[in-house]
């Protein structure tokens, strides 16, 4: 009965309901499995007849030595492990060799090398299998006291020794019998799986050299390798070696879909002859083919690697159009100006999405884009750091992003494992030049001027891809691979299930695999294939599903078969989409390009830019001119919105680390979310009387009461998020009061309690303390909010907030700026003191921005709201007992009046952009500066005169034009209400309830 109990609490199967589920797969009740869980191993297994594991591990334990053998202390631990496992080796070998028979193979391989191969590459997967196990016995051995010898060599070398004797392993593997099975099953796979290889060789060889070989004979074979993950009981793809160094690759699976992909490609290289694709030989046989190897060729100069990008952007524009994923640095060979393509059996990929809280327009848009042909950039963070391993990424040194099992005190009797970073396999998907691979980030035009012509190309003759006699209809009896989960994910439970704990009993390791049936909560789809993919993993293999285009069903690995999986058959998906192609599908995708690509660049994030060295002829920043230009922005933003009627979401540039960002669907912070998105729209629609962007705004946060919600039933998850002002729930908090107020939403106004909630929870364990994304920008928004609701819970937030502060002490940041240093700590600190605290905050707010104001302000942030002198002064400025002194009112003078100095620079965003410094311009002149109010009115000229003639620039990487507040288009778009309207629309960056007082717009 514990043991009941412990399995379902394993993961939640219980409360989630999926242990249920995982039962009635099997096809018991809970009271039958009790049941079985009570009968002794033995009883289970009478009558049931010896598995044929069993029968192979007993015979490769009855040729293993009957006496220990010499082994040296210098044998390498691999080497040693490997002998003690020779048995199966040995078995293995035999069997191959009575199951290789065909007439004249001898004539065409030279076996001997082949079989040793063989044995060489068995080893190293048994090795894999079995190390954990070996070195738990030989520690289990050490502080036993049985260990001999005078060195840590020799001890293990002892063991080692003791272990391959017949009567010791016996006892090994009667110990684990799971382990048992594993290498067992392990061979007789790798046995089946190489003599299937080798007959279809013998049986095609003719061919092969005719085809794919240009009639040359190769000489005999010489070996082959195994590239790339076993599928169907060990079977892999394989690189044939012959004696002259020819090779040609082997895919155990139908090559159908590759023969019909050339001829696509044959007749887009027919209307691009320019741009024209190298195809690959294939050779097609029933249920496995062979296929020309190619080999990377580097560039002889600058002009073979534009070219390589352009063709590049012409092959990513057909894998967007039929449906392509999975397009890894792996599968692509850069052979000089020439992309090639090795793989394409995930062609025409259906749409598995996750279940998630609330239907997300732009998280559905991007699974079904460019994006998802996982050719383009999309940089992951892990243990070790970035990692792309996208089909332009690979790039050289990158480490895994999981630190992988290794071994310390190898070969000694102190082995232990530990975890160790290991690199990537090399690539050779990227043009080189001179021995430098060339990173797609740097020939952006030429990628998309690539994918252009490609898109606008096709979508001229698409009824040649589409309708009943179209080229896609010979795809419709093709077996396409289906990806239902990544294949780290299958990999790493294949690694860790070889842990000796469940290698005693089967159901232990049973237990490692329900991870799949606590990741398919409330997903239909991936609870119907979970049961196969763990007798999948079973077998050893990465579990796999196919399906043919021209119906709705999978078919997994094993054979089996689950009707009605899919919506609709992949191929009226793919026609669906050709059909649709157009110029706003058109402008989407290269939106995608050109973020993927900028978020590769890297570079400092919230560094300033340059100022424009044109100055503009301003134009007169009246009220209703500046509303006409943020019109225009909303109407783009609207524009670029993905919105279904009921629900609507922008993508953008979500940065992960040393300035490198990845594009996601806009996530719920105040910064760069969509409800920062929608507070610029509700603002202006109050402002105008325009029932499309209120309409727009309320579509946007639609999905914000569902969010708040699901984390209300799992508030664990609120410290994950934050409690900060523009990046956690502090600034959620905010903006949905303010747009429940804005909007006239119900759901938004219930949804405040449960946000402040949250927030009040995150703020218990925030160790970040700035405005951005810590206690200080909680502090504000609690403020506001307070204002606003009259929520308690509000006020004793912020309270808790700002004693925290008070406390800080040491652990204040050393950067003195507004969004993460100690300016927007100390602007916080004071604005609690006007409303709740007392004489200590307020001299603790006053001294951090004095030492603010005074300390050497970093260079590249020196013009930015951010972390330069416009968020210290607009934090002055926000403080009028901070104006009566002196020096801090001169900071603030002398900040306005470098704004005219420096005049615009050519970022327009709110962060660190011309706005924020205009929001310091508007705050101060609403303090009655006088250098300020002069400044604004011609800094705020030149920028519309900027807006019109050359369009709002973004803050985000590669001046990519994004959405959201701090970096986007909504910042600008509330910056010029806020210049012009400041007496009516509240600043979002100092997160305020009210407008400014005494800071009507430029009209004053």
């Amino acid at each position: 009965m514990r043991r009941l109990r412990d399995w379902r609490s394993a993961y939640e199967l219980g409360a989630t309901g999926q242990f249920a589920n995982r039962l009635a797969a099997l096809g018991i009740t809970e009271r039958q499995f009790l049941a079985l869980l009570d009968r002794p191993p033995a009883a289970l297994a009478n009558g049931s007849g010896a598995p044929g594991w069993a029968e192979f591990t007993e015979r490769a334990l009855g040729i293993a030595p009957d006496g220990a053998r010499h082994l040296p202390p210098d044998t390498p631990w691999s080497d040693a492990f490997a002998g003690v496992l020779a048995p199966f080796v040995t078995a293995a070998c035999a069997d191959l060799r009575q199951r290789v028979r065909t007439p004249g193979m001898s004539v065409v391989a030279d076996l001997d090398a082949v079989y040793a191969g063989f044995a060489d590459a068995l080893r190293v997967r048994l090795v894999a299998m079995a190390s954990r196990t070996f070195v738990l016995e030989l520690n289990v051995a050490r502080a036993a006291g049985r260990l001999a010898g005078p060195t840590p060599e020799h001890r293990f070398a002892a063991f080692v020794a003791d272990l391959a004797q017949r009567e010791r392993l016996t006892r090994v593997m009667t110990d684990y019998p799971v382990l048992a099975r594993l290498l067992a099953t392990a061979c007789r796979h790798a046995v089946e799986a190489t003599a299937e290889l080798l007959d279809r060789f013998v049986a095609d060889r003719a061919e092969i050299l005719g085809r794919l070989l240009d009639g040359r004979d190769p000489g005999p074979l010489a070996g082959f390798d195994v590239a790339g993950d076993s599928h169907g009981h060990g079977r892999a793809v394989a690189i044939l070696r012959f004696a002259s160094g020819a090779r040609v690759i082997y895919r155990p699976r139908s090559v159908a879909v590759h023969v019909h992909f050339n001829e696509v490609l044959d007749w887009l290289n027919g209307l691009l002859p320019e741009l024209e694709l190298r195809t690959l030989t294939v050779l097609a046989r029933d249920g496995y083919g062979w296929i020309e190897a190619v080999d990377r060729v580097a560039c002889a100069d600058v002009g073979q690697v534009g070219a390589f990008y352009r063709r590049q952007g012409v092959l990513l524009a057909l894998l967007y159009l039929l449906g392509m994923t999975d397009i890894h640095h792996e599968n692509l060979i850069a052979c000089a100006d020439q992309p090639v393509l090795v793989d394409v059996e995930t062609l025409m990929h259906p749409d598995l999405p996750v279940p998630t809280a609330a239907p997300d327009p732009a998280a559905r848009a991007l699974r079904t884009s460019v994006y998802r042909t996982a050719l383009l950039p999309q940089p992951l963070i892990g243990e070790r750091g970035l990692l792309d391993i996208s089909g332009l990424g690979g790039d050289p040194g990158a480490q895994q992003l999981r630190e992988t099992v290794a071994w310390a005190a190898a070969g000694t009797d102190t082995m232990h494992l530990v975890r160790r970073s290991a690199p990537v396999r090399a690539a050779e998907n990227r043009p080189t030049l001179d021995g430098v691979p060339a990173d797609a980030a740097e020939y952006t035009a030429e990628l998309l001027a690539g994918f252009r012509a490609a898109y606008r190309a096709i979508a001229r003759r698409a009824g040649d891809l589409i309708g009943p006699d179209g080229l896609l209809r010979r795809f419709a009896a093709d077996e396409l691979r289906v990806i239902v989960r990544s294949t780290r994910t299958y990999t790493v439970l294949l690694s860790e299930s070889t842990h000796p704990d469940v290698l005693r009993d089967a159901l232990d390791r049973d237990q490692i695999f329900d991870l799949l049936w606590a990741a398919s909560v409330d997903d239909p789809v991936r609870n119907r294939l979970v049961s196969r993919e763990i007798e999948q993993l079973w077998a050893g293999d990465v579990p796999l599903f196919t399906c043919c285009p021209d119906d709705r069903d999978l078919t997994g690995g094993d054979g089996v078969g689950f009707v009605d999986v899919l919506d609709e058959p992949v191929l009226a998906t793919a026609q669906r989409k050709i059909a649709s192609m157009g110029v706003i599908d058109q402008r989407d995708q290269e939106w995608i390009v050109q973020a993927a690509l900028a978020g590769r660049l890297g570079g400092a994030r919230h560094e300033c830019a340059e100022p424009v060295s044109v100055r503009w002829e301003a134009t007169a920043p009246d009220p209703g001119r500046l509303l006409t230009v943020a019109c225009g922005i909303a109407d783009k933003i609207i524009a670029d919105a993905y919105d279904d009627g009921v629900f609507a979401n922008w993508l953008g540039l979500e940065p992960v680390d040393g300035g490198h960002s990845t594009i996601m669907p806009l996530g719920a912070g105040l910064g760069n979310g969509y409800p920062g998105t929608a507070l610029f729209l509700a603002e202006l629609a109050r402002l105008t009387d325009v029932d499309r962007y209120a309409e727009a705004a309320g579509r946007a946060v639609r999905q914000l009461p569902v969010l708040l919600t699901a984390l209300d039933a799992r508030p664990h998850l609120a410290s994950t998020i934050g409690s900060g002002g523009f990046t956690g729930l502090g600034g959620i908090a905010y903006t949905a009061a303010r747009l429940a107020d804005l909007l006239q939403d119900d759901a938004l106004g219930d949804s405040v309690e449960r946000a402040v909630r949250l927030a009040a929870i995150a703020a218990t364990t925030e160790t970040n303390l700035g405005v951005l994304d810590g206690l200080a920008g909680c502090l504000a928004a609690m403020l506001a909010v307070s204002d606003l609701t009259g929520l308690p819970l509000a006020a004793a937030t912020a309270r808790d907030c700002a004693q925290r502060l008070l406390a800080a002490g040491s652990s204040l940041p050393a950067q003195p700026g507004f969004a993460t240093g100690t300016a927007g700590i100390g602007w916080a600190l004071l604005r609690f003191a006007q409303v709740g605290g007392d004489e200590r905050h307020a001299e603790a707010g006053s001294a951090m921005l004095a030492r603010a104001a005074t300390g050497p302000i970093p260079g590249p942030s020196t013009h930015s709201w951010c972390h330069g002198v416009p968020g210290i002064a607009v934090a002055i400025a926000d403080q009028r007992r901070l104006l009566a002194d002196p020096a801090l009112a001169a900071f603030v003078d002398r900040a306005a009046t470098a704004v005219s100095q420096t005049g615009l620079v050519s970022d327009h965003s709110l962060c660190h952009g011309e706005m924020g410094r205009q929001e310091m311009l508007s705050v101060a002149a609403a303090r009655g500066r006088r250098a300020a109010v002069s400044v604004r009115f011609d800094q705020a000229g030149q920028l519309v005169a900027a807006l019109d003639q050359a369009g709002p620039r973004c803050g985000a990487a590669g001046d990519v034009s994004v959405a959201g507040l701090l970096d986007g288009l909504a910042g600008i778009g509330h910056g010029l209400l806020r210049i012009g309207f400041a007496d009516h629309v509240p600043s979002a960056l100092l997160l305020h309830a009210e407008p400014t007082t005494s800071g009507r717009g430029v009209e004053n």
